[in-house]
């Protein structure tokens, strides 16, 4: 057995995914003295996509002796690394930048340094600790004493703001010629902070020598911009351009280095695996490695749970693959494995068959495959069997579940159940039951009353609802009105009112038979619902037709 390995979620200084090329590019960019400055550079990425690690390489390769006791001098590059979001509740975030600045490089002069940064927090805030200093400007009373006794003399050290960063921007700089700052997940500050951020490097901190490497990932600052200038109708995409002078978007990895990333990330014994696994992976080494954890757990406990002679690691990958990146297609296979066979891409059907439309409305492989290539691309890889029964797979990745596999924590939409109590009572309660954990709102009161405002109330709840389930048992058709004739036929029954509803607003229907129950002859108002979507459920197994309903409800309200 190879021993277990789980992967951490640390950024990385060593090139992992074949993007030695872009560092190199970028170095040469950012260190060549025919790059004027200052220079902000923008990575852009999204979460997980490895804008840290990149950002990391970088800084390694532009300036090899940064975590150095003793650094050399001169010519050539220094570089600081600052996370701003740990100083996202400083009221001005530019002096965290310059006090982790003074800190990292051990400033020399710093009678300098701390003489600019009380007179910079003096002039922008009212109560800001500067812990390199180690004074904490409470009000800043005793310090404002200190320096003047008139206000106007604060108002005339805001006019010097500029002036106190060139102090400390020169003693760090040390006689190099660039001074790299590398300003790491702005996106995951405040809006505020983030914005205060790119405007501190554009008004203050805009040096000869200065460039700004900056990891983010665009929309959601795009957002925060949006969101702090609304009133102003500032365009998004122009505040940034204004500010980024080098935009650097991370690009896709190569397959055969995602082949050999996720190769690293797992034990030796797995190899079909990697391969499943490179195929579906986006561009995220994060969730990969993720991924590859959740299959080294998962594998071990297969070895001791499952027949030695009949697992199959691929299978086990694929499904943990599906639990990751499509969780409601996940859903659909606890409550129904057998649809496992439907992930194979589907033939013509011959004929007049309607195998693919007696209870789906689509198939599965055209649902969740068709606009998952590399889903898809996964399932072929997987080969699986003609006789696979896929319920050990999905009992023991239940174990290792996902966070976006659990149940949902919102509603997904609202489902209105039409049914008889004295005929279907019992499996309306059933499937209440099972459709609330998989997120669905179920409203399953009848308080119509022609006429009433309860008739009114009734009407929005169903014109509300993404689809409307009509259960039908065996006595549905056949239950008598007190005057005689089928319950049914009568215009003011409380089941044909809500179904006649449901037709003319056009809230989509689908007819649950349930047990043994069959289609029976519907009124002329009700005639319509022969020609709709139908399903079986039986009550005493109901994880076949739970699933098959999930999947209209989805659709349905996908559609809507």
């Amino acid at each position: 057995m190879a021993e277990l390995q789980i992967n951490t979620d640390k950024a990385t200084e060593h090139d992992e995914l074949g993007r030695a090329e872009y560092v190199d590019l970028l170095a040469d960019v950012i260190g060549s003295r025919r790059t004027e400055t200052p220079l902000v550079v923008a990575i852009y990425g999204t979460w997980g996509s490895g804008k840290t690690s990149l950002m990391k390489q970088l800084r390694r390769r532009l300036d090899p002796e940064h975590d150095a006791v003793e650094r050399s001098t001169g010519s050539g590059v220094r570089t600081i690394w600052f996370d701003p979001w740990m100083h996202q509740f400083d009221d001005y975030p530019a002096l965290g930048l310059l006090h982790t600045t003074a800190d990292q490089l051990g400033i020399m002069n710093r009678e300098v340094v701390t003489s600019a940064l009380l007179k910079l927090a003096v002039a922008v805030a009212e109560d800001i600790q500067l812990p390199v200093i180690g004074v904490r400007v409470g009000k800043l009373l005793k310090i404002r004493d200190e320096i003047s006794n008139d206000a106007l003399v604060r108002r005339d050290e805001r006019t010097k703001v500029r002036n106190y960063f060139a102090d400390i921007i020169d003693q760090a700089k040390d006689g190099h010629d660039r001074l790299v700052f590398f300003i790491d997940d702005l996106d995951r500050c405040q809006p505020k902070v983030a914005l205060s951020m790119l405007e501190s490097m554009k008004l203050y901190l805009d040096f000869p020598g200065c460039v700004f490497v900056v990891g983010v990932d665009r929309e959601p600052l795009e957002a925060a911009v949006e969101s702090e200038y609304r009133t102003l109708g500032l365009n998004s995409g122009s505040y940034l351009d204004k500010i980024v002078q080098l935009p650097f978007a991370i690009p896709a990895i190569d397959r055969s280095a995602m082949r050999t990333f996720v190769e690293a990330k797992l034990p030796a014994d797995l190899d079909e695996s990697a391969t499943i696994l490179a195929l579906a992976a986006a561009d995220d080494p994060r969730n990969v490695k993720r991924l590859a954890n959740m299959v080294a757990i998962s594998h071990e406990l297969a070895l001791k749970r499952l027949d030695p002679v009949e697992y199959l690691p691929r299978v086990l990958t694929l499904i943990l693959v599906i639990q990751a990146q499509a969780p409601s297609l996940y859903t659909q296979l606890r409550l129904d494995p057998s649809l496992i066979h439907e992930l194979r891409e589907p033939g013509l059907p011959e004929g007049d068959s309607d195998e693919i439309s007696s209870g789906d409305p689509e198939s599965l492989w055209e649902v969740y495959l068709r606009p998952r290539p590399r889903l898809q691309a996964a399932v072929e890889a997987a080969e699986l069997p003609a006789d696979l029964d896929a319920t050990p797979y999905l009992t023991l990745t239940a174990i290792t579940a996902s966070p976006d596999a659990a149940p949902p924590t919102t509603s997904r939409g609202q489902v209105y159940l039409n049914y008889r109590r004295d005929d279907t009572g019992k499996e309306m309660t059933l499937l209440r039951s099972e459709l609330g954990p998989l997120g669905w709102t179920v409203v399953a009161d009848r308080k119509l009353s022609t006429g009433s405002k309860v008739a009114e109330e009734t009407e929005r709840e169903i014109r509300s609802s993404a689809a409307m389930v009509v259960l039908i048992g065996e006595s549905w058709a056949e239950l008598r009105h007190p005057q005689g004739g089928r319950r049914i036929d009568y215009p003011a029954d409380i089941v044909a009112s809500e179904i006649r509803i449901a037709l003319d607003v056009g809230v989509p229907i689908l007819v649950v038979l349930v047990g043994d129950a069959l289609l029976p002859e519907m009124p002329p108002s009700l005639a319509a619902l022969r020609d709709l979507q139908f399903v079986r459920m039986d009550p005493a197994e109901l994880g076949p037709g739970i699933a098959q309903i999930d999947r209209f409800l989805e659709f349905s309200s996908t559609a809507s």
